[in-house]
């Protein structure tokens, strides 16, 4: 990423959540949506921190999305909501600065939690879950 400075929005969301509010709570100070914020939050991490961190439910979906489940069987899978799943990986994208599910797969694949070429199978995801504890990201 490139050296630029934060933008304006970049700081009054950083100065928010530092002032102890919750990201719903900057959201509705500054009357804008919560994946507003969380695009914001993300980008200002990315740029004071180099390296993307994933939360450990974000590779859980990212790496069951990549061995070809669909956000529904990833949900049914890891016991949460689809909703909850598919949040799980827009903000992946978002911490990673990605859109699509081959960029996400690529990562996965980067990462080494799964294989190029791995099949959809239950063992498969079981192993590719335990796979994704290190690599540098936050638990």
């Amino acid at each position: 990423m490139t050296d630029r400075s934060a933008s304006l929005r970049e700081r009054q969301v950083s100065e928010l959540l530092q002032a102890g509010r919750s990201t719903e709570q900057a959201a509705d100070a500054l009357g804008i949506g919560l994946a507003t914020v969380n695009a914001h939050r993300y980008r200002a991490a990315r740029r004071r921190g180099g390296l993307p961190r994933l939360t450990r439910r974000q590779r859980e979906v990212i790496s069951c999305l990549a061995l070809g489940l669909t956000v529904a069987e990833v949900a049914e899978h890891l016991g949460i909501s689809r909703g909850t799943a598919m949040n799980h990986r827009t903000l992946a994208g978002l911490t990673l600065g990605v859109r699509s599910g081959v960029a996400l797969t690529h990562y996965a694949i980067l990462q080494g939690w799964i294989r190029a070429g791995d099949a959809l199978s239950a063992d498969l995801v079981e192993a590719a879950l335990r796979n994704i504890g290190g690599n540098g990201d936050q638990p």
